[in-house]
């Protein structure tokens, strides 16, 4: 999601929130956008499940290709659309938005004055949603359902393409250059800019990005205190990160 220096005080945000509730619904009711609909029936709890292979396979061709149905890959996705750049939004599963639109709804403002920009349409948008259907959850609170339709509106507002069910079978390089995407189901998208917006890394392991698996050595990058500590209850940092207390460590 993306934050500004420049936003409203907390107070003053939460006014904001309250007096545009009502604007903020313009744009909630959804047209599918291009290719938005899944093929497949439910498939309940299932994190993976086959799709079957489209007939003719197809070759999009675009100027963004992103790959990620999270709020970062929404969020890339939308901003490229506002730019002018024919978009692709590649998601794995059925749904766009992540955690997100999975249940994780309580939003932690934090320091209000530094959210701005896309988060706060987000925000504005949702509590407009919920005075809409006399919702009574809190005021930055959502229903998943809610944040999708709001994920999707914005999606489409923007002209953005989402194909759901995609997942990366391979990716087709030119020296360092992603060039092409080729989706489980026979899909393909080129574009001159990728984006991986995946909560792992998946388009950039697949890519032959470097990565490690778990917490590196001390060595690696020199350091000798990078997220534990013993024999402390608890602590936060000066730059105010906080550290959790597990099993006997304080965890980052």
């Amino acid at each position: 999601m993306i934050f500004g220096p420049k936003s409203p005080g907390k107070r003053n945000f939460l006014a904001v929130v309250r007096r545009f509730a009502s604007a903020a619904l313009v744009g909630i009711t959804v047209a599918a956008a291009h290719g938005a609909e899944p093929v497949t029936p439910n498939p309940g709890l299932h994190y993976y499940y086959a799709v079957p292979a489209v007939n003719p396979p197809q070759t999009i061709r675009v100027d963004v290709c992103v790959y990620g149905g999270t709020p970062a890959g929404v969020g890339a996705a939308v901003q490229a659309g506002q730019m002018g750049k024919t978009t692709a939004l590649a998601v794995f599963r059925r749904h766009v938005g992540g955690m997100t639109t999975g249940g994780l709804t309580a939003v932690d403002t934090g320091k209000a004055a530094s959210i701005g920009g896309m988060t706060t349409e987000f925000l504005l948008r949702s509590s407009g949603s919920k005075a809409a259907s006399l919702d009574g959850s809190p005021e930055l609170g959502f229903r998943p359902s809610q944040a999708e339709r709001i994920f999707r509106a914005m999606l489409e507002e923007a002209g953005v393409s989402v194909y759901l069910e995609h997942r990366l079978k391979s990716v087709t390089r030119d020296g360092q250059r992603i060039t092409a995407l080729t989706f489980e189901n026979g899909n393909r998208i080129e574009a001159k800019v990728f984006v991986d917006a995946t909560y792992e890394g998946d388009l950039f392991a697949m890519a032959g990005v470097s990565y490690h698996v778990g917490r590196e050595d001390n060595s690696t990058y020199g350091e000798t205190v990078n997220g534990f500590l013993s024999g402390v209850s608890s602590i936060r940092s000066k730059q105010g990160v906080f550290l959790f207390f597990s099993e006997g460590w304080i965890c980052a």
